[in-house]
């Protein structure tokens, strides 16, 4: 039986080494996966041999491992796709998505669009592999010495001591050295035990208010102002990786309206996300706040926080609030985001007409975009609209005369496919928006939910740390056709939580929140980007500094640099802000909220 595991599972591991090679700069991270493939195969077989010592039916023996072994083949699949998107292996909070399950569309829509090549050697041949083994050859299996036992013990402790080399660095999430079941203890039980932490403020250091909290004080607005009333309308793409646009550099050739349009507005070149989950994304943007590393996310952990959002500043401005998505408002909790901060035109899969086009995980950009033309050029205004799209999401589908060969492999061709599909439905609408009346009187703002883990194709581009091209987001302001426009490039470093500020000083609204966001659009003396993926990191002065290896800071082009006194407080302003952020979206109160961190200094 140990054999039976042991071939299972480093056959399906060996598919995941070749999903990023540069994942693999040292012969030994394979190696050190495989050994884990095997401490799990003892862990199968121990866990087995218990239970088998207590059933003794064999029919009933072979059933429940049949069905394991499914479950786990299944499981391992899914692992696959995500590791193929995240470049990360499939978080245990995955699994509390399956909630959500009926909302992204029928059983048999799910599984007929995530359907292809890949579940012929992943799903399809280890699993008539295992029934053959289980059901005809059950003379290898069914039976075990004592001695066996304590065999498979010994063998699995010492792989698993073998596991542990010093010199290679520690990324439970790695696809290639670590495991999944690990992954799953060490993450899981560190997210449930932060998330009942309540975390007491006792104070806000010195350098936090001089470098985070900056006030706006002698730091005038760079760009023109937009006039009173102007619409403001907000677009997210799915995924939409700043690295894949001809704006930023790519060669593919697969934004051809972005890049259009990149001409006639502000291109910022340097903002990134934070993390790479949407309900992630949302909530930077929208509320100018970090990720709650502590607790979970603000949307499905904390739903009922007192942060004020910029949906709540123009409600104050007496402003249609709109938003508009291709998916249920109850995935993730955003419908109940949208309503707690009182969006009052709110758009789901349920809006649209039941005939719609579905691609994926939604419906297609082409139905999002097209609804939302229709909206927007008869909407009431002023108004605020936030139009979220969704087709450029795993597992990447588009209509057949929208799926190219780009010459790579099929994830990647799937991902470009659907990326320039986005990229021709945002321009679509964008021609025709413009040309309204209520477009021509739009401030229109585009970026991406998150960045992407998928492979980089070079093309003679800025070389960042591979990190910071995989999150590279992109952020471009159009300003009103019958308003001044204005041309030019932004190099300020930043993140989504400055994406706030940033519409409010172009739109001259008064802060009256604390927000860690820092409006890319005033010369702020301290700049910082705040990322979450592979155990954090974080930007200043173009200084790049993982959490995991403080002691090796390096430019964000990976070229190495000395350690210098700066380094230690800036890590030290993570963990502060991390801290800070998880206290603010616990309150109940407002008042209280404002009063604490005022008292502590905090100006707004």
């Amino acid at each position: 039986m140990y054999l039976f595991f042991a071939v299972l599972n480093t056959y399906l591991r060996s598919f995941f080494f070749f999903i990023d090679t540069n994942n693999i700069w040292h012969w030994r991270l394979p190696l050190q996966g495989l050994l884990n493939e095997l401490v799990a195969a003892g862990l199968f077989y121990l866990i087995f041999r218990f239970l088998f010592s207590i059933i003794t039916i064999p029919k009933l023996r072979k059933v429940i491992l049949a069905l394991f072994v499914t479950i786990w083949i299944i499981i391992n699949y899914i692992n696959y796709q995500y590791a193929n998107t995240f470049n990360s292996l499939l978080p245990f909070s995955w699994f509390y998505e399956l909630k959500n399950i009926t909302e992204i569309g029928s059983s048999g829509d799910i599984l007929f669009q995530n359907a292809d090549f890949d579940m012929i050697y992943l799903i399809m041949i280890p699993f008539f592999f295992s029934i053959y083994i289980i059901f005809h050859l059950d003379y290898l299996w069914n039976k075990t010495r004592k001695r066996d036992v304590l065999y498979i013990l010994f063998i699995s402790i010492f792989f698993q001591s073998s596991t542990l080399y010093a010199d290679i660095q520690p990324r439970i999430e790695s696809i290639v050295h670590s495991h999944l079941i690990k992954y799953w203890y060490y993450g899981y039980d560190e997210k449930r035990n932060t998330s009942k932490e309540a975390y007491e403020l006792n104070y806000i250091s010195e350098p936090f208010l001089k470098k985070i909290n900056e006030t706006i004080d002698d730091r005038p607005v760079l760009v023109p102002l937009v006039k009173k009333n102007t619409n403001v309308v907000l677009i997210i793409m799915e995924s939409f990786r700043a690295y894949d646009i001809g704006a930023y550099g790519s060669k593919l050739k697969l934004s051809k309206y972005f890049d259009k349009y990149a001409e006639e507005g502000i291109l910022f070149e340097n903002i990134y996300s934070s993390f790479n989950l949407s309900k992630v994304g949302m909530w930077e943007t929208l509320c100018g706040a970090h990720q709650n590393i502590k607790g979970g996310a603000v949307f499905t952990h904390f739903p009922d926080h007192e942060i004020k959002c910029i949906y709540d500043y123009f409600n104050e401005m007496n402003y249609e609030t709109v938003w508009i998505h291709g998916q249920s408002a109850t995935y993730d909790s955003q419908g109940y985001f949208m309503n707690r901060h009182r969006v009052k035109h709110i758009y789901d899969r349920l809006s649209f007409p039941v005939d719609s086009e579905i691609l994926g995980w939604g419906l297609s950009d082409r139905e999002v975009f097209r609804l939302s033309l229709d909206l927007l050029k008869e909407m009431k205004d002023p108004f605020f609209a936030v139009i979220q799209t969704i087709t450029n999401h795993h597992p990447y589908v588009v209509p057949a005369d929208y799926k190219k060969d780009y010459g790579f492999d099929e994830q990647l061709n799937r991902f470009f496919s659907s990326f320039q599909y986005s990229d021709e439905m945002l321009g679509k609408f964008l021609n025709e928006f413009i040309q309204t009346n209520n477009g021509k009187n739009s401030l229109i703002i585009i970026t991406a939910d998150h960045g992407n883990g998928k492979s980089l194709k070079k093309f003679n581009q800025k070389e960042r740390l591979k990190i910071l091209n995989q999150y590279h987001i992109p952020l471009l302001i159009l300003y009103p056709n019958n308003q001044k426009n204005i041309r030019r490039k932004i190099d300020a470093y930043g993140g989504q939580v400055d994406i706030m500020p940033t519409i409010m000083d172009i739109m001259n609204m008064k802060y009256d929140f604390p927000m860690f966001g820092k409006s890319l659009v005033r010369n702020f003396k301290h700049r910082y980007v705040k990322g979450n993926i592979e155990g954090g990191w974080l930007i200043y002065d173009e200084r790049f500094i993982s959490m995991r290896h403080k002691k090796s800071p390096s430019d964000v082009f990976g070229n190495p640099l000395s350690v210098n006194e700066k380094d230690q407080e800036w890590t030290d302003l993570f963990n502060e802000i991390d801290n800070l952020q998880h206290w603010m979206v616990q309150q109940k109160a407002k008042e209280n909220l404002l009063k604490e961190l005022s008292q502590l200094g905090w100006r707004y």
